[in-house]
């Protein structure tokens, strides 16, 4: 950090006071953070922005700032004048920027003499939230949000410079805008000026950008405010930020470039250690059949497999049926488990809500030669080599529709051929309760690898629908 200009408070951010600065005559301002009295002396830990920094308070040099020091009390706010001393080498905090070095105060200024915090600022324990959203600038000097908050910053830094080194625009749209159709209901502003008309604010920029693409700027940003009334969800509330963005005259490899330009500084900026790119292409199909989601964390091991191959000569009906029918078996190995027989009876009914035609509950190796074992065989199931396996019809029209269509329809556009009579279609699966107590077993909800999966985009055919929030959720 640049240091401040000096004045009557500070010359120095007291986060940046190191070794070389030994000797020095400095003034630093901030809040107390922490106090310590030793009998003799006095230490106190000074907050700023930039972070911390020691003061001590001697009873022989400065008597009386030593003895109004006693009545410092935490968030207090003051403004300190001394010298920078070098620490005993016993010390030396090295968890600390400033650890081998402590300013030994001449004189100091109270400048706000602070109430008892309803938490302690000092300490990352719990805080009930009411009570940090109550006192939310309080709860904003602890170290947690704080950080956050300057990691926010970075990010947004980083994304403005590396998309102007891109030859991007970044253009502001306007937030008092009309109702476009959108995912989410929109939140409305009456007009005074007119009234019985409403404003709405925007769920995104898109029109805004389509026409900033007409009138020729070719590549356009901005970290967009958008607004959607809609219910808040783990990566989602009422109002957010968004990167967003819009090119011409590319191609997807054009897209995927920028975006893994941009994110690759961000991650350097953030700390977060990444390869560099270009990174791994997964298409959209094999995520949907390994991990049942098109946004995959691929540190996660419990990968779908398709096991119809393996119980294709298996004397389970089940298994036969669905197979000969053109169906798939797909299973997940969970590992060893022991499960009663309710559980089992609850997860059949979980997956049956979810599409899939039968249910075959943790089995061990010899189901894939078909030798299923009964759940009536005993009240547990234990294996070491546990699986989970699902029973899914394949319903397709044709064999230019890998996984289900979007609607009959877009089948008979594609494919010229008409949906087969008789089989039923549904672009969403029920969305069923997640997991109750089975810690590592996975099922299956919305449009994943055991529903119906939505094709790419052709053409002019509709766009399908996302899949459901967690298409593996954890259970």
């Amino acid at each position: 950090m640049k240091p401040p200009r000096a004045n009557a408070y500070r010359d120095t951010w007291s986060g940046t006071v190191d070794g070389a600065r030994a000797g020095d005559e400095i003034r630093v301002a901030g809040w107390v953070h922490r106090r310590r009295d030793h009998g003799g002396l006095i230490f106190i830990d000074l907050r700023d922005r930039s972070g911390l920094l020691q003061l001590v308070f001697h009873p022989e040099t400065a008597p009386e700032a030593h003895a109004r020091a006693h009545d410092l009390r935490s968030e207090d706010v003051i403004t300190a004048a001394g010298t920078v001393a070098r620490r005993d080498p016993d010390n030396v905090n090295p968890d600390l920027p400033t650890g081998e070095v402590e300013l030994k105060v001449a004189d100091f200024e109270l400048l706000g003499d602070a109430d008892t915090p309803p938490f302690p600022i000092d300490e990352e324990g719990p805080v009930d939230e009411l009570t940090r959203l109550r006192h939310r600038a309080l709860d904003l000097r602890r170290l947690h949000p704080r950080d956050r908050l300057l990691l926010r910053d970075r990010v947004a830094q980083t994304m403005r410079r590396t998309l102007g080194e891109l030859d991007f625009v970044e253009i502001e749209t306007p937030i008092l805008t009309r109702s476009t159709p959108e995912g989410a209901r929109d939140f409305l502003v009456p007009s005074r000026v007119n009234r019985g008309s409403f404003y709405a604010l925007p769920q995104s920029p898109q029109l805004f950008k389509q026409l900033l693409m007409v009138a020729g700027f070719e590549r356009y940003y901005q970290l967009a405010r958008a607004f959607r009334d809609e219910d808040p969800r783990a990566d989602r509330q009422p109002e957010f930020t968004q990167l967003d963005l819009e090119m011409s005259f590319v191609e997807e490899d054009d897209v995927i470039a920028v975006m893994e330009t941009v994110m690759a500084a961000v991650f350097d900026a953030a700390g977060f250690d990444a390869p560099p790119p270009p990174w791994p292409r997964v298409p959209y199909d094999e995520a949907l059949g390994r991990y049942g989601i098109d946004r995959p964390d691929r540190r996660f091991g419990l990968e779908i497999q398709d096991v119809s191959d393996a119980v294709a000569g298996s004397e389970f009906q089940v298994f036969a049926k669905a197979i000969q029918s053109g169906g798939v078996v797909r299973a997940i190995k969970v590992g060893a488990h022991e499960l009663p027989r309710s559980a089992l009876d609850e997860l059949t009914e979980q997956a049956k809500g979810l599409g899939a035609k039968d249910w075959c509950g943790p089995t061990s190796r010899k189901a894939a030669a078909g030798a299923r074992r009964s759940p009536s065989s005993s009240p547990t199931r234990r294996s070491p080599h546990s699986t989970s396996a699902w029973v899914r019809p394949r319903a397709t029209c044709c064999s230019r529709w890998p996984t289900m269509p979007p609607s009959p329809r877009a089948c008979s556009a594609r494919c010229g051929s008409s949906w087969p009579s008789g089989s039923s279609w549904s672009p969403r699966g029920p969305r069923p309760p997640v997991g109750r107590g089975f810690p590592d077993v996975r099922v299956e909800r919305g449009r994943g690898a055991l529903g119906p999966a939505a094709p790419p985009v052709h053409g002019t055919e509709r766009r399908p629908r996302r899949p459901g929030r967690a298409a593996l959720a954890r259970v």
